[in-house]
């Protein structure tokens, strides 16, 4: 992880963190609340009921998307959700989505659309850059965007960045480098 991001991370204390999970969770129980939903409620402009439901939906998608990847990680491109203006699980693939899709849900929450790349390649073409910058010495952050299919990279020098990346640039047309003036720097109360 310290090599994709180039930073390190530091992280609470697990006990410092099972300590605070179980006093919430205790005054969670305690008013028989589902904190979670009413957020969701509150953000989507729900009712709480319909806000459990298009949770448990989100946790049954994720499922989904490990079964899907590991089935067709050539032709799966990625699965994303869409809270507005209507509730949508969007599941992509490189070709055939309905049909594809087809083989793992009949749900009207779900919807199938098609991309250009596989999230395999994707992740093949992160991990590259991301060798090729740290050998360099280039500090940067990386991630895809599964909605538009591509590598994002934020670095300090967009043009040593491209120095560097210039055989793969010329061979790939999706990796989107952003200049950025820092790093978020993670850190934790302990």
């Amino acid at each position: 992880m310290t090599a994709t991001l180039g930073l390190h991370v530091k992280l609470i204390s697990g006990s410092a963190l099972i300590a605070a999970s179980a006093i919430f969770s205790l005054s969670a129980t305690a008013q028989n609340r589902d904190i979670v939903a009413e957020k969701y409620s509150e953000t989507y402009k729900t009712s709480i009921t319909e806000a459990t439901q298009r949770l448990a939906a989100s946790r049954e998608a994720g499922k989904l998307q490990q079964r899907i990847a590991a089935d067709n990680p050539e032709t799966f491109a990625g699965l994303y959700i869409e809270h507005t203006p209507d509730f949508q699980i969007v599941v992509l693939f490189t070709k055939d989505p309905q049909r594809n899709l087809a083989k793992y849900t009949q749900s009207r929450l779900y919807s199938a659309k098609i991309a250009p790349r596989s999230v395999e390649l994707l992740l093949a073409v992160q991990e590259e850059v991301g060798e090729q910058l740290s050998k360099s010495g280039v500090r940067f952050e990386s991630g895809i965007d599964i909605r538009k299919s591509e590598v994002e990279l934020h670095v300090l020098d967009a043009s040593r960045a491209r120095d560097v990346l210039t055989k793969i640039l010329s061979a790939v047309d999706f990796i989107k480098i952003n200049e950025t003036t820092g790093f978020p720097q993670t850190t934790a109360l302990v």
